[in-house]
């Protein structure tokens, strides 16, 4: 019987660890990051729509992983609209799904694909958080 718990927590182990290395490979060959220096503070979607007290409130900071640096010219000129972006995207958020790895990835995801749509000359790779506080 304990071999068998072991195997099975052995094999939920290295499927957990393959999951996180997917969302973390991205980290592992960056060199080039743009560092937002202004901390973003923002209200999370209510869970109840009608009561704004379930909302919550987030304060984070947020680099940008970028593949080259031509990226970050564009990113420095384009500054107040990845700043527009990152706050229309975290407002749409309740505070239970970003209190999860799983939902830090997913909003990592959507900001990367969001701050890629408006760049013309370059890409990003995707968002780190280093900082996060969640308000509930």
């Amino acid at each position: 019987m304990k071999r068998i718990l072991f195997t099975l927590l052995f094999a939920f182990s290295l499927m957990y660890a393959e999951d996180e290395s997917q969302y973390y490979s991205i980290l592992k060959n960056a060199n080039n990051f743009f560092q937002i220096e202004k901390e973003f503070i923002a209200m999370l979607k209510p869970s109840n729509p009608d009561d704004l007290r379930t909302a919550g409130y987030i304060k984070f900071d947020a680099t940008i992983i970028v593949a080259d640096k031509s990226a970050l010219k564009e990113l420095e000129s384009k500054l107040d609209i990845v700043r527009s972006i990152v706050i229309d995207v975290v407002s749409g958020y309740l505070k239970t799904d970003l209190q999860s790895r799983q939902g830090r990835e997913k909003f990592a995801t959507e900001l990367t694909a969001s701050v890629n749509a408006i760049l013309t000359d370059s890409s990003i790779i995707g968002f780190v958080f280093p900082n996060i506080v969640i308000q509930p």
